[in-house]
């Protein structure tokens, strides 16, 4: 079954909600560590569904949950899957220079950054968003181009716990939530 042109999966409780980044996690980080390996499969095979030979643009934070990223590499190169590209969102310190530009200067840099996410998009079947921008109105700017492209896109995307005490605990509630087979 092919899915709609124009897809954002939050992939409900079981997927989404596993991703919980480490490296944000203010004074306590987590102690514990998830087996990405199995959670990039599941997000692989459960998710994103992917056909022999499709492309999939990845875009993540470098900063958050390296071991995942690579993992999830992993699972698409050694599936069907290829890599066509990957976006990086930009830093806090890199997303405060646009803030320092005229309004002028400020839509002509986002319309340049744009048109080379598109030719991204075009030359991709697969999005696979990962983690949250940082920057000014950076997530609204990929949502008019993925509605905008032929691109499927999955959004992966999970909520930090408020207090960081509870990080372990709130990764492997995720991680079993992940791992449960659907309904």
């Amino acid at each position: 079954m092919r899915l709609p042109r124009h897809v954002i999966s939050c992939c409900g409780l079981g997927l989404s909600s596993l991703l919980l980044p480490l490296a944000t996690l203010a004074q306590q980080p987590a102690t514990y560590h998830p087996d990405w390996k199995t959670l990039a499969e599941v997000t692989v095979r459960r998710s994103l569904k992917l056909h022999p030979g499709q492309r999939v643009l990845l875009h993540f934070d470098a900063r958050r949950d390296p071991e995942l990223v690579a993992a999830l590499r992993a699972a698409i190169t050694s599936g069907c899957g290829v890599i066509s590209g990957e976006i990086v969102w930009p830093s806090p310190e890199t997303s405060r220079h646009p803030a320092s530009l005229t309004l002028a200067e400020r839509r002509r840099r986002f319309a340049q950054e744009d048109a080379g996410y598109r030719r991204l998009f075009a030359h991709s079947d697969v999005y696979l968003w990962i983690h949250t921008p940082t920057g000014p109105d950076k997530s609204r700017r990929f949502e008019r181009m993925i509605h905008d492209s032929k691109i499927r896109a999955v959004h992966l995307h999970w909520v930090d716990p408020k207090d960081s005490a509870g990080a372990d605990q709130a990764l492997q509630v995720h991680e079993k939530a992940a791992k449960a087979k659907p309904r």
